[in-house]
């Protein structure tokens, strides 16, 4: 523990646990059934799922917004340090 703080981490161990466990079996109980019983039909009937290929792009070199990435930050300081 950080800066010797065992009494806080008691403390949210002793408190938080239970809560987690409440409500991990609440979602358990609520939806576990429906999850792992999908019927067939439902899965064949669902869309297939798309994942666009930028997502796998870092952001900053995403260009969704003119001058919103690095290609486009180095095009326009390139730009203005020729004139």
């Amino acid at each position: 523990m950080a800066n010797r703080a065992f009494l806080p981490a008691v403390l949210m161990w002793a408190t938080l646990t239970p809560a987690l466990y409440k409500f991990s079996r609440y979602c358990d109980i609520r939806y576990g059934s429906a999850v792992r019983r999908m019927p067939l039909e439902t899965a064949a009937a669902a869309p297939k799922a798309a994942v666009d290929p930028a997502l796998y792009l870092a952001p900053a070199l995403r260009c969704a917004h003119p001058c919103s990435c690095w290609p486009c930050l180095i095009r326009a300081v390139t730009a203005v340090s020729l004139h």
